[in-house]
């Protein structure tokens, strides 16, 4: 071998070395070179978790692996910056897909991934194991109240006198008032409460919230039940009054972390968050956010446990058609037919899972699991 070309080669090895030792250097701190925009960019990562656990995870129609056996959950690193097809999958159960974007040096969240049973078997049970006795609290009665509610040993009421809020004891030996001003329609109809039927809302935390029902509208007599239409309130605890959040509301429910409100008319499904999320997806305070709007009537609507899914009632035909959704609007918004019953009318137990109705004279659950 000639010195020439020693040199030659001293000196190309030299470039490979000094070109490829920053390449190598970014590479391993999770760069690549983006040939469509001529410049390097970092990336990103996916973090998953399902339920149930050991889902297969598939990304653009690859199988990835499956998530871990214990907490559900699977992260995918050094991923290049664009959007990317995620599915999950498990036997027995409905899949689960979106189209999530992989932001530079950041991880992207899908950590409430709930796979729907396919064909959920019906157990029969016992009607006070479908519909407990000890749940269906008898409100006390309470002279000159429009609207009661009760939480643990406080109780709630609207006076027919003057329209405000009070609270008192279960006892009702202490008397407090809650609200400074009247609910609207105590100013703005003559002949109040005449007309006029309330519901009120109230969570373990002691949020509050009020449904308003001008009955004469409707060409109806005063009714409290569940179907009744009208104006959704929000008690305000710094000016201690009631802010109107929508019209038209049926049925309304506090999710069980309280940082959200649930509320339904006829056909649209709503979440209004009370307090800023900061997970991914992020959501701020007073936005209300459009779960799903049907041609079908929606009926009875509830939480699941895990604060990230709603399960409500399509009426459909002769049947009902009991559906599950998640909150999380990125891309699709999944949504799954659970069962089909004969009643609009369920009850979902957060600590079994499981839903519980009545049909044909007998009761029946069916797990989530």
């Amino acid at each position: 071998m000639t010195s020439r070309t020693r040199k030659i080669l001293f000196f190309t090895f030299l470039l490979l070395f000094a070109v490829g030792t920053p390449l190598i250097i970014l590479y391993s701190q999770g760069y690549y070179f983006d040939f469509d925009k001529k410049t390097f960019s970092k990336t990103g990562a996916v973090f998953l978790k399902t339920n149930p656990v050991k889902a297969k995870i598939f990304i653009n129609g690859e199988f990835e692996k499956e998530t871990g056996w214990l907490s559900g959950d699977f992260l995918i690193k050094n991923l290049k910056v664009k959007e990317y097809s995620v599915k999950a999958e498990k036997d027995g159960f409905q899949s689960w897909q979106k189209t999530l974007k992989v932001e530079p040096g950041l991880v992207t969240e899908a950590k409430h991934i709930l796979l729907i049973p396919l064909e959920p078997p019906r157990e029969v049970v016992s009607d006070e194991e479908a519909f407990p006795a000890g749940q269906r609290k008898t409100q006390p009665e309470i002279k000159d109240s429009l609207a009661v509610g009760m939480i643990e040993n406080s109780v709630y009421y609207l006076d027919s006198k003057n329209g405000q809020l009070w609270r008192t004891d279960a006892n009702q030996e202490k008397k407090e008032q809650v609200t400074f001003s009247p609910v609207p329609s105590f100013e703005t109809a003559p002949d109040w409460p005449k007309n006029f039927s309330y519901r009120l809302i109230i969570s373990p935390k002691q949020k509050i919230a009020l449904i308003e029902n001008p009955s004469t509208s409707l060409g109806t007599s005063p009714s409290t039940s569940l179907g009744a239409s009208g104006n959704l309130y929000l008690f305000n605890e710094q000016n201690r009054s009631f802010q109107k959040l929508a019209e038209r509301a049926q049925n309304a429910e506090f999710s069980p972390d309280e940082q959200k409100l649930l509320y339904s008319n006829e056909n649209e499904l709503w979440v209004y968050f009370l307090s800023d999320i900061l997970g991914q997806p992020q959501k701020k305070s007073g936005e209300h956010n459009l779960i799903t709007r049907l041609s079908q009537k929606i009926g009875q609507v509830s939480w699941l446990s895990d604060s990230e899914h709603v399960v409500f009632s399509v009426a459909a035909d002769s049947e009902n058609i009991v559906k599950i959704a998640e909150l999380d609007d990125r891309d699709q918004r999944n949504t799954v037919d659970f069962i089909k019953i004969k009643s609009p009318e369920f009850r979902y137990d957060s600590k079994t899972d499981e839903i519980y109705f009545s049909e044909n004279e007998n009761f029946y659950g069916v797990s989530l699991k």
